[in-house]
């Protein structure tokens, strides 16, 4: 079981501000993660290769290949208002 002085220390490490009413409710759902991870280690793994990706279609180390972009025109065509070939904002700043 996760106690109060983990889940604080977890919380300080993330930057959260955790309320005192909810810590009980964060050691039950740790604990039961850290039960997970346990079953996950028991699994033999053996002759198993590590894998990024389950379909090789889905392979995002794709060879680079230069292809055509979008030229000024194109990209400030949508613009609401363009002004010597940039977007032009309202001035947020005085």
């Amino acid at each position: 079981m996760v106690d109060v002085k983990t889940v604080n220390t977890i919380a300080n490490l993330s930057r959260l501000e955790i309320a005192d009413e909810n810590k009980p409710y964060l050691q039950e759902q740790l604990g039961k993660i850290l039960i997970y991870v346990e079953q996950l280690r028991e699994v033999d793994t053996t002759g198993v290769l590590p894998t990024a990706f389950l379909v090789p279609e889905h392979d995002s180390l794709r060879d680079d290949i230069a292809v055509d972009s979008l030229t000024i025109d194109d990209a400030l065509s949508n613009g609401p208002l363009v002004t010597k070939g940039h977007f032009a904002i309202p001035k947020v700043i005085g």
